[in-house]
């Protein structure tokens, strides 16, 4: 069988049955398909060279997207790295000839012969034709490519008539059919450019397909692309006048070759004889001759159509529409396949202004600042290959732009897939330019390049003698991409460089690893790359790691374009433009209203609605009769197959599917075929494991509805089994399926299967429905109950559902024992005190001291005085502690320290005193007992407390941190490299140190959200937002603006309200004031605080007095702010709040900040105010550190200024700058900065003044003066 068959045997999908034809540059194979459990023909190359693969590649790609019963359907396009080869369907039946005049046939292609088409380089290197006896010697092709005026020899004759007549009605029945498939191609934008008999087949069955796509052509505007109008492509004796003399063509030009096929059919002859070129010739010159002008006795019809088919003037010949209407055989809808996007033709795009802009912008960033990477995303059928079509367009017609587009195809399994058509187009481009053109743009590395991409061999000077681009896989491909990056370099050198890979969602990791090399620093090329992908497709990983941070420390920035339903005066736009005869526009809004804004079911209701006109006055004009009908006009597989995709709910292996469906072998291919083919189902997932869906989740939506309850349980049972019987469902999608069908307790125990995994997976929002779920089905006194209960509780913590969660742990305390009752109310109270619902959880933390015989200190001092002791405790102990196991601890001590870490970390950031009291027992008690992940918790929480001290107590903080980092690191837990991250930004964050605050809390965020077990939601809360206020601080306002509302949307949607109240009232309020919102910032804080307890004074309160404060002052009341904390200053000091030193310096500030700008409006008090806040900023001197020290500062800098002391002004801002600059405070900065500038006048201070005023321009403030009067108050 040769080496290259055993190749295809050694991929184990494929076995050769046997060879259906062969010449010089391929072959195509009868194969068995193991994978697709059917026979299938196997087209491949003997010779690969450019030209051939390249023909190759665009004949599989030309029906890629189209699926049609009258054009083979082809497959799949694989590469094993050394050949290339295609898999179609094997049609078996005669050519139309033989069918029409009745001759007997073999199989398809078994008496085929490949023939070459001559030496030129660039013709067509692979081209079936098939002898007949029927056809004239020589009127095969003969030429497939050959460029425009060279000489064309041979002689192309007719025979006399045949002796077999053609039978009139075998051929009225079959050239509907050809209609329809050529009328399907050009639909599609395709123009076939070889139709001839031996390219039609027609099976036993009488289905007739149009086969042979090796010179197929993309047809725009109604024109030949015009890459492909310098060549003279097609068979001699069935091209159109205008072919044969190399002008532009359009789908008229096929429709010359039906007719020449009905002139041959029906006389035994061509219209045409002598030499080629005097055939071609006399085609331009006259017209052909009609059927009855010749004596052949033929219907009049088929004789006027003939010659209308004929005409020697493109525009005077009939096409499709024309031909089926005069054989009365107009196309059902249902053999129409819904277009991809609508409309096709990108001139009529409606509703797309702010994406096109954005596109728009992103191509003039890319001449500047390139690389520009912009990422289209839309769900199916809105059209986001047709907006940016729609854009390159504009852009070749507006700049001198090389525009490469490619795309990703589902069905291919070639190397560099995102790449491999796009390479192909550059291919093509570098083709047409002149030799010294395309020259430029070699690279020096070329055959390289040409290695991994062999179409470019194509290109002069990149044709490479391949004994010069040896050496190891690896080094070739880094020696590939360079040579790539340098090509796309130089073509950006001379002219802008437009990338456009679409379909992403079908990308391979190779394909990434060379956009990450184009991309990469330094110096990529400054091109525009426009990515397209359907919305919730996985190449997110794949992406990530194009565009993280990379060598250089460079980020390449991604801008999104989300596509989202148009309009309903956009989509009413659009069904205008495909709709004719709709006076008042009446069907254009009930397609506008019915369509949801989709592009593609506008386009789909306006073609219903045209094929009948009474639709859409009949009871409303309804998507779901559109698919209803399309739907009943499916063949039965094909229904039971789509009833079992719009149950599943979501993408199943195709064989799964066809299990499921109780398909036959022998119906699958030709079920699936027809749902794609009325866009009834698309394919996702990898090509080699494909699965399958309902093209869009509205067109599932009406057949689940439209199933009666038995059919619908029966598809579920038969989904469940199938998915069973395949070990291809996971607990979860079987559960469903078991539960719709009935059968209650399989369902059960694959429910609780659902759960763990969901919780194992960290998908606890989920892990927490599905216990839900489950609860419903098992009864009352099941075994399986209680611990179910105890898992959905778990579930809603580590979710941070923290209320929901307390009331699951009561729930699952019923009926426990008394051991597993107190752990149950442990955790409810701990659950409740975390989501900020103290009222609640301070009653239930009574229950639980009550019942380890402990109690909560009532009063603030009596709690400090016993801190002070225990602390001294600790002292005198250390922290150093024996391991043990703690299987071995007695029940009674684990539970102490248990509930003394859910009192500490509840009350931690709401009453800090008797919080350190619990925190010092907790501590001490795991010491003691030597239990390694109870001592990292006690330890991540002791660092946080001693930090709250300030400056001073950093650095013991920091040695926390270490010995809590030598512990963890000798108890392997996912969870305490979070613990660690929380330690030591907490020691920076209560120092003051914010820049150091916000970059180890991020690592900290990500680490808990990895491994977000144990109650590490509640630290990933507060951590969160004490980042969030880290943000604001160092002035990274951009990064707030974009993580802030997520937060706060976060906080809400699980009802987190300790998150929400912080994120409202606390130092975040400033986010409101920031964007020039302060009635806003108030309505928050009323809001958050109407919900919060007002059991004692607690840090909230505090937040709530510091907010509405600032917000006093940024509305022009400062003597309100200064009021307002006079009034409160007895109970922070009660509350113990200014022994937290962060606290404490903001309290000073803002009492500081208010006295200054109420001795600017009341000048009589003044000095006494000024004295009021020049002792604040001796206070805050005191506190040490850069932050206190530029706080004071500028408080002194106020006071002068208010004074009308210029220069002892400039000098404290002087000072302030200098502290603010080491601090790391940017806003403050330069707002110090900007005002030092306008006191120091001059150039200099112009130049400090203009430069601060740029830094906050870019940061986008609302109004700067009211900043600075909140912030910077009298200078």
């Amino acid at each position: 069988m040769g080496e290259a068959l055993r190749a295809f045997e050694r991929t184990g999908r494929f076995k050769v049955l046997r060879t259906l034809g062969r010449g010089g540059c391929g072959v195509v194979y009868e194969a068995w398909d193991g994978e697709r459990h059917e026979k299938v023909a196997l087209k491949t190359l003997l010779l690969l060279d450019a030209g051939n693969l390249y023909r190759l590649k665009r004949e599989f790609r030309a029906l890629t997207d189209l699926s049609h019963p009258n054009l083979v359907t082809l497959h799949e396009l694989f590469s094993d790295g050394d050949g290339w080869y295609f898999t179609m369907e094997l049609v078996e039946g005669r050519d139309l000839l033989r069918f029409v005049r009745n001759a007997r046939g073999d199989a398809i292609i078994a008496n085929d012969e490949f023939v070459g088409s001559g030496t030129d380089p660039t013709s067509v290197g692979v081209s079936v034709t098939r002898s007949s006896p029927s056809r004239p010697p020589g009127a095969d092709t003969v030429v497939d490519v050959l460029p425009v005026g060279a000489a064309v020899e041979g002689r192309i004759s007719s025979p006399p008539p045949t002796t077999v007549a053609a039978d009139p009605e075998r051929v009225r029945r079959m050239l509907p059919q050809l209609a329809a498939g050529v009328k399907a191609l050009h639909d599609a934008g395709i123009l076939h450019r070889d139709i001839k008999p031996s390219n039609v087949m027609v099976t036993a069955d009488e289905r007739l397909v149009l086969m042979d796509f090796g010179i197929a052509t993309e047809v725009k505007d109604g024109r030949v692309s015009s890459t492909d109008v310098n060549v003279l492509a097609g068979t001699p004796a069935y091209m159109a006048p205008e072919q044969g003399a190399g002008l532009p063509l359009g789908p008229a030009a096929d429709w010359y070759a039906v007719g020449v096929i009905l002139f041959e059919a029906l006389s035994g002859r061509l219209p045409f004889n002598g030499s080629t070129m005097q055939m071609l010739w006399e085609k331009q010159q006259r017209e052909a001759p009609r059927l009855s002008e010749l004596g052949i006795d033929v219907p009049a019809d088929l004789d006027e159509l003939c010659s209308r088919l004929l005409r020697r003037d493109p525009s005077e010949r009939a096409d499709g529409v024309e031909l089926l209407r005069r054989l009365g055989a107009a196309p059902r809808m249902s053999v129409r396949p819904l277009p991809a996007v609508a409309p096709r033709d990108t001139r009529s795009l409606v509703g797309r202004a702010k994406e096109l802009d954005a596109l728009r912008a992103a191509f003039d960033a890319s001449r500047d600042a390139g690389p520009v990477v912009v990422r289209v995303e839309a769900p199916s059928g809105l059209g986001k290959s047709a907006l940016v079509h729609h854009f390159l367009e504009e852009l070749e017609a507006r700049s001198d732009a090389l525009v490469l587009a490619g795309r990703c195809y589902e069905r291919e399994s070639v190397p560099y897939k995102a790449f491999d058509s796009l390479i192909d187009s550059l291919t093509r481009r570098l083709l047409k330019m002149a030799k010294h053109e395309h020259e430029r743009y070699v690279p020096r590395d070329g055959a390289a390049l040409a290695r991994v991409f062999p179409v470019l061999d194509r290109v002069p000077g990149l044709s490479t003698g391949r004994n010069r681009a040896e050496g190891n896989a690896l080094q070739l491909r880094r020696r590939a991409f360079a040579a790539l990056r340098e090509l796309l370099a130089r073509i950006c050198d001379q002219r802008p460089l437009v990338l456009f890979i679409d379909d992403l969602h079908w990308t391979d990791a190779d394909s990434m690893a060379l956009l990450a090399e184009l991309t990469a620093p330094p110096d990529p090329p400054p091109m525009l790359l426009v990515l397209a992908q359907r919305s919730g497709e996985g190449v997110v990983d794949l992406l990530r790691g194009v565009f993280e941070p990379r060598r250089g420390g460079a980020l390449l920035q991604v801008h999104p374009i989300t596509l989202e339903p148009l309009h309903g005066d956009d989509a009413q736009r659009l069904a205008a433009t495909l709709l004719t005869g709709d006076e008042g526009g009446l069907l254009a809004r009930q397609i506008a209203a019915e369509s949801g804004g989709s592009p593609l079911f506008v386009a789909e209701l306006a073609q219903w609605v045209q094929g009948d006109p009474m639709r859409g006055s009949k009871a409303g004009l309804r998507l779901d009769r559109v698919v209803l009908q399309r739907f009943d006009d499916l063949p039965e597989p094909a229904q039971r197959l789509c009833e079992i995709l719009a149950v599943a709910g979501r993408p199943i292996v195709r064989e799964v599917a066809f299990d499921a469906a109780g398909l036959a072998d022998d119906e699958r291919a030709a079920a699936e075929s027809a749902l794609r083919q009325a866009r009834l189902a698309r394919l996702s997932g990898d090509a080699r494991r494909s699965r399958l869906e309902p093209y869009h989740d509205r067109i599932r939506e009406v057949l689940v509805r439209s199933l009666d309850p038995g059919e619908l349980r029966a598809l579920h049972g038969r989904l469940a089994d199938a998915l069973s019987a395949a070990g291809e469902g996971d607990p979860e999608a079987l559960y469903v399926h078991f539960a719709a069908a009935g059968q209650t307790e399989r369902a059960a125990s694959l429910a609780i299967a659902a759960v763990e995994r969901a919780q194992s997976s960290l998908a606890f929002d989920r892990a927490a429905d599905l216990g839900a779920a489950a609860l419903e089905l098992l009864a009352e006194g099941d075994a399986d109950r209680k611990r179910l209960q105890r898992m959905r509780a778990d579930a809603l913590s580590n979710a941070g559902r923290g209320a929901e969660a307390a009331d699951a742990f009561l729930v699952a305390a019923e009926g426990a024992s008394e051991a597993e009752q107190l752990v149950m109310r442990r955790r409810a109270a701990e659950e409740l005190l975390r989501a900020g619902y103290i009222d609640r959880g301070l009653e239930l933390v009574q229950v639980v001291l009550a019942q380890v015989g402990m109690r909560l200190t009532k009063h603030p001092l009596a709690a400090l005085l016993k801190v002070l002791v225990l602390r001294a405790i600790l002292a005198m102990r250390g922290l150093g502690s024996k391991r043990r196991d703690p299987t071995t601890l007695p029940a009674t001590q684990l539970q102490r320290i248990d509930v003394c870490y859910s009192i500490a970390s509840g009350l931690g950031v709401v009453d800090v005193i008797r919080a350190a009291e619990f925190q010092t027992r907790n501590l001490l008690m795991c010491l003691d007992a030597g239990e390694p992940s109870r001592i990292c918790q006690a330890l991540a929480t002791e660092a946080c407390f001693v930090a709250t001290q300030g400056v001073r107590s950093a650095a013991r903080a920091d040695r926390i941190a270490a010995e809590l980092e030598r512990v963890a690191a000798q108890h392997d837990a996912p969870e305490l490299p979070g613990l660690v991250d929380a330690a030591r930004f907490g020691a920076a964050y209560f120092s003051g140190r914010f820049d150091v605050a916000t970059q180890r809390g991020l690592r900290c965020i990500e680490c808990l959200r990895e491994h977000g077990r144990g109650g590490a939601y509640w630290l990933y809360v507060s951590v969160h937002y004490f980042w969030l206020a880290s943000l604001l601080q160092v002035g990274d306002l951009h990064e707030l603006r974009r993580r802030f509302p997520a937060a706060l949307r976060e906080a809400r949607d699980r009802g987190n309200l300790y998150l929400e109240t912080n994120l409202s009232v606390g130092d975040t309020n400033m986010y409101w004031l920031l964007e020039g919102a302060p009635d806003e910032a108030l309505s928050v804080v009323d809001e958050a605080m109407r919900r919060w307890s007002h059991r004692a004074f607690q840090v909230q309160h505090w937040y709530e007095i510091h907010a509405r404060g600032q917000i006093d002052l940024y509305r022009g009341d400062p003597r309100a702010a200064l009021r307002r904390i006079d009034e409160s200053w007895a109970s922070l000091k009660r509350a113990m709040q200014l022994r937290v030193q962060i606290s404490r310096i903001k309290a000073l500030h803002l009492r500081g900040r208010a006295a200054v700008a109420s001795a600017i409006v009341d000048r009589g008090g003044a000095s006494g105010l000024l004295a009021r806040a020049e002792a604040d900023a001796r206070a805050l001197q005191r506190e040490g550190g850069p932050w206190s020290r530029a706080l004071s500062s500028s408080l002194f800098a106020g006071t002068a200024g208010a004074r009308g002391d210029v220069e002892a002004a400039r000098a404290r801002l002087v000072d302030a700058v200098a502290a603010y600059d080491e601090a790391h405070l940017s806003v403050h900065a330069a707002l110090a900065r900007r005002a030092l500038g306008g006191l120091t006048g001059g150039d200099a201070g112009r130049a400090m003044h203009d430069a601060a005023q740029q830094h906050l321009d870019d940061l986008e403030l609302r109004d700067i003066e009211r900043i600075t009067a909140l912030l910077l108050p009298g200078v």
